[in-house]
């Protein structure tokens, strides 16, 4: 449209120019017929400049009617832009809330991770604790039923020896032996039931195994020693004395030790150094108490053995002695017996 303006100013220029220059080139002498085509040219030049006011009109009216429709397009555009704006404001705001919500929930989410991990932790060391006591109840269960069995067999035991039953007695030893390898009582019932079966030797051949297995065990050691000198087996007497006198004394006395020397005095068949040796010890006693001399020891396999033995002093003598240290008479009573005797 501005090239429309532009040629129709230029072309109403023009058509003004060539009038002027018309006019100046006709001479006023003309005829009138010179001044008609002037006539009809300045009508026709009205006609264009009619024209041309016409069309400056239309363009008026165009222009404003462009820019009333480019002033609604852009009314238009920014309303859409304004639309799409919020709507876009509203979209990012959105993902924004929604990724704020998102991320609240992520963080819960870890949050109770943490938790549950935490409280499976606890209830996995809780449940590992309870297996624990658990695993310690029930070993503490079999070992208590284990006790219960073992007690049950040695009371069975020891009720079969006091009622004489010593074969039977023996056994249930060997019995619970298969069981119970290592207990002390067993061991010392097995030995017991062997000496009261007369089974002597089979007796001291326990008695050195187990001694030579556990050495500590002074409660085999003493009965090791016992039934070597009945037996007149040839042993270190002297060295165990030597290595174990110390613990036979605190475990026992040392009476024991001197019931140990006495015995071996009976078996070397000197009746002096018997007497002189028995008369040293119960003079050093109290003469006239009656006691138990030696806690824990019987002479029941000694005076067993003694029976295979002749009949003389030595034996007489040695019978009253376990009488003294049984507690069956006070010392003044055996100083009189053996003053009597030799």
């Amino acid at each position: 449209m501005l090239l429309l303006y532009c040629f129709s100013l230029t072309f109403v220029q023009v058509s003004y120019s060539q009038e002027q220059q018309i006019q100046e080139s006709i001479p006023k002498a003309q005829n009138q017929d010179v001044s008609s085509e002037l006539n009809k040219i300045k009508e026709q030049l009205q006609e264009v400049r009619r024209d041309q006011l016409n069309y400056k009109i239309e363009k008026d009216l165009l222009k404003e009617t462009y820019s009333s429709n480019i002033q609604t397009v852009n009314i238009i555009i920014a309303i859409v832009l304004a639309f799409f704006a919020i709507l876009g404001y509203l979209g990012l705001k959105s993902v924004w809330e929604m990724k704020r919500e998102y991320q609240k929930e992520l963080n819960d989410l870890r949050d109770l991770k943490e938790k549950f991990n935490h409280k499976f932790l606890e209830i996995e060391s809780q449940q590992k604790s309870a297996e624990k006591k658990f695993k310690e109840i029930a070993e503490i269960n079999e070992k208590q039923d284990q006790r219960l069995s073992l007690l049950e067999i040695q009371e069975k035991i020891s009720t079969l020896i006091r009622n004489g039953n010593f074969p039977r007695a023996y056994s249930q030893v060997l019995q619970g032996l298969e069981q119970y390898p290592d207990d002390s009582l067993l061991r010392s019932q097995h030995y017991y039931s062997l000496l009261k079966l007369k089974r002597f030797w089979e007796a001291f051949d326990f008695a050195k195994k187990y001694f030579e297995e556990d050495e500590n065990n002074i409660y085999m050691l003493a009965d090791f020693i016992e039934i070597a000198i009945l037996l007149e087996n040839a042993i270190d007497y002297e060295g165990l004395m030597s290595k174990y006198r110390t613990q036979l004394a605190e475990y026992y006395s040392e009476d024991l030790i001197f019931y140990f020397d006495t015995l071996r005095l009976y078996f070397e068949g000197d009746i002096i150094k018997l007497v002189d040796q028995i008369k040293s010890y119960v003079e050093s006693q109290n003469m006239n108490e009656s006691s138990l001399r030696i806690n824990g020891w019987m002479y029941d396999e000694a005076r067993e053995f003694l029976k295979g033995k002749k009949d003389d002093e030595l034996k007489t003598i040695m019978y009253k002695f376990f009488e003294y240290l049984d507690g069956d008479i006070n010392g003044q009573e055996l100083l009189n017996i053996m003053n009597n005797t030799s």
